[in-house]
């Protein structure tokens, strides 16, 4: 098979799955937008995996792989519906004899990044138990979602139901035993597809990123350390203390890259700060958020980019007015207005420059910091860390799990402090000591990110 029909092979899948998700009733799920956004993901998994399934001999080689003994023939229901009991179920296959008599041999659960309902396995066991046979339920999972809740309740439940073999598999470890059973078969792509999918969706598009030889420039990155430290600054004029200054906010949730201060505070309305790292020659917004305003709402903070971050001073007044601002919204007495008048103070920033901070914004995303399959950092203890004088060496504290003794390391954008800004990359630190993740000759921007979470994971990994 040529590269041009693997291509046209994946795009069907994705097409298939695409259009048949839309209608599950999964979509309906989910009271917030997190939520839903999970269940549009565990969807499009769905679909991909009920497509490959469909293809002549995969779902035997499933079926032999799991053990499953089929007598008469196999069938594969997804999106199934139980009648007497009203239980949805995202994949059942039927033994069956003929259009009246019917098996259930095997139920699929799929999941993303939501975890097992309450009495969900429990639920699914005793439709299984039913079945007067040995029977299988097989909970598929990514790795950054380990499900271990669930994995503690099948024990107890192994002993209830002796009939039902309960399976856990990662995306990845079901996709590995997929291929092995014949890795030369054109399906094979198609299953790699979805293992990518599966174990690395919600952690960005890589595919558009400029090239890493933009961090190499040293223009470009003596100009992010500016606007770091400039808009550090502006934060410290703000908030004041050592909550005075923007952090990466690395929630679980956060589907972009989120470099801010105060914008995540729900408690009391007040005026916060983000750092657009996206790409917007102002990069510095201000917003309110709070109880009036579950949802933020932003504007351009009229405060460009400094030379060592020393504000003029009518960038000096202007943030004196934010904080102003933020007595006033905090005490009731002010609304935050549409947009800031007056003319902004500063430099703008260059198009190298948001190109760089693209790129290093897409290391620094939640999902994919905190993915095992990426970041390799799923700990409660990842957060926004910074350093430097004027806390412009931005980077975050790396945990790779909740325990105790879990292992740490810093990741920052720049080099240590008082080493002079000719490179803007990425340098981690571990056991104490710093290294260079450096940019190869000509490496795209998707390899180089990719490359900063491979070196993140061994070193969380103690490799």
């Amino acid at each position: 098979m040529t590269q041009h029909d693997e291509a046209v092979r994946i795009a069907r899948l994705f097409t298939a799955a695409g259009e048949k998700s839309m209608v599950t009733s999964k979509l309906g799920s989910g009271e917030d937008w997190l939520h839903r956004n999970h269940a549009r993901h565990e969807a499009v998994a769905q679909y991909l995996l009920d497509h490959i399934l469909r293809i002549e001999g995969e779902l035997d080689r499933l079926l032999r792989m799991l053990e499953i003994r089929i007598e008469h023939y196999p069938e594969l229901y997804s999106e199934w519906k139980d009648p007497a009991s009203g239980r949805r179920f995202d994949h059942v296959v039927d033994d069956r004899y003929d259009e009246t008599e019917w098996t259930s041999v095997l139920l699929i659960e799929d999941k993303i990044d939501a975890p097992l309902g309450v009495g969900q396995l429990h639920n699914y066991c005793k439709y299984l138990s039913n079945m007067g046979r040995k029977t299988t339920l097989l909970v598929l999972h990514p790795m950054r979602n380990p499900l271990s809740a669930g994995k503690a309740e099948a024990e107890t439940l192994r002993k209830e139901f002796p009939s039902v073999a309960i399976e856990f598999r990662t995306w990845s470890e079901l996709v590995q035993e997929m291929i092995e059973v014949a890795p030369d078969r054109p399906e094979a792509v198609l299953w790699r597809a979805l293992k990518e999918y599966t174990e690395s969706v919600g952690t960005g598009d890589l595919e558009l990123l400029p090239d890493a030889s933009v961090l190499l420039d040293p223009a470009v990155s003596g100009e992010i350390r500016d606007a770091f430290l400039s808009a550090q600054g502006v934060a410290a004029k703000l908030k004041g203390g050592k909550s005075g200054q923007l952090r990466f906010s690395l929630h679980g949730g956060n589907a972009v890259p989120w470099l801010q201060m105060g914008m995540s505070d729900t408690k009391s309305d007040s005026v916060g700060l983000e750092f657009d790292l996206v790409g917007s020659a102002e990069p510095l917004l201000v917003g309110v958020r709070g109880p009036s305003e579950p949802e933020s709402y932003l504007t351009s903070a009229k405060i460009g980019v400094f030379r060592d971050g020393r504000l003029s001073a009518p960038a000096q007044e202007r943030a004196a007015a934010l904080k102003e601002l933020d007595r006033g919204v905090r005490s009731g007495t002010m609304e935050f207005p549409d947009r800031l008048s007056g003319r902004r103070a500063g430099e703008l920033l260059s198009p190298g420059a948001q190109e760089a901070l693209f790129l290093l914004g897409s290391i620094f995303q939640a999902q994919a910091l905190k993915n095992p399959y990426r970041g390799g950092a799923p700990g409660r203890g990842t957060t926004g860390f910074n350093e430097g004088a004027g806390n412009e060496r931005i980077g975050a504290v790396l945990a790779a799990g909740n325990e105790k003794d879990a292992r740490s390391i810093h990741l920052f954008i720049g080099p240590p402090d008082g080493a002079p800004w000719e490179r803007c990359t990425v340098w981690i630190r571990e056991d104490g000591v710093e290294r260079e993740i450096e940019v190869r000759p000509g490496e795209p921007g998707r390899d180089y990110v990719l490359r900063v979470w491979s070196a993140t994971r061994e070193a969380l990994q103690g490799r």
